[in-house]
């Protein structure tokens, strides 16, 4: 019965070594995370699940929920080639939610711009953003090129310019802080370029090569 008891106890405090060995390793490894491992992780899983998107880490900071944990701030681009691309800005707090998103905003998507958008704070600070101005304000040109040769076929970039002058584009004057969208069809002789403010409002539509 001695015996008996005697094991009894030696399992018990096994039990109880390797259940704090376990914590510690734990702790450990997550305490060896560094921002740079976590960007890594997080940029490799939305790889896996939007392997057609540019996708770029805009903020790294530890978490406020867990010691040891990253909240890491995720931008992605899908369709930037498009007359209405999608912009997403996504957060994840690794690994205490896993990846999972902790924060997700639809910025720009289904040819739609949301937020404060027109504010007398509101700038465009993005490409896609820029992009999708053009399609949300229904310019005829714009629209009429589209129609004509087909938003699959019309390739869309934009370009932000300090100063904006006929040495670039002939408009006829200067301008500061200017994006410029162009609509580039492939079946097309002639591309559209618009010219938008820094408040993403189009002051031109001009045609050319």
């Amino acid at each position: 019965m001695e015996l008996i008891s005697k094991i009894a106890v030696f399992a018990i405090l096994l039990i109880a070594i390797f259940g704090i060995a376990y914590v510690l390793s734990q702790h450990l490894n997550q305490s060896a995370l560094t921002s740079n491992t976590v960007e890594g992780y997080v940029i490799k899983d939305l790889q896996q699940q939007n392997p057609n998107s540019s996708i770029k880490i805009i903020n790294v900071t530890p978490s406020s929920i867990e010691s040891g944990s990253w909240e890491v701030v995720v931008r992605l681009i899908s369709n930037s080639t498009r007359a209405c691309p999608t912009l997403l800005i996504e957060g994840f707090d690794y690994p205490a939610m896993t990846l999972l998103p902790s924060l997700y905003n639809k910025y720009v998507g289904n040819c739609v711009i949301s937020g404060s958008a027109y504010s007398s704070s509101y700038v465009v600070g993005n490409p896609a953003v820029a992009i999708t101005e053009v399609y949300e304000q229904k310019n005829p040109a714009m629209m009429g090129y589209l129609n004509q040769y087909g938003y699959n076929n019309t390739y869309v970039g934009a370009k932000f310019y300090y100063t904006l002058n006929d040495s670039i584009l002939a408009i006829n004057k200067s301008m500061h802080n200017a994006w410029v969208i162009t609509y580039n069809a492939v079946n097309a002789n002639y591309s559209l370029y618009a010219v938008l403010n820094q408040s993403g409002r189009i002051s031109s539509v001009l045609s050319g090569k």
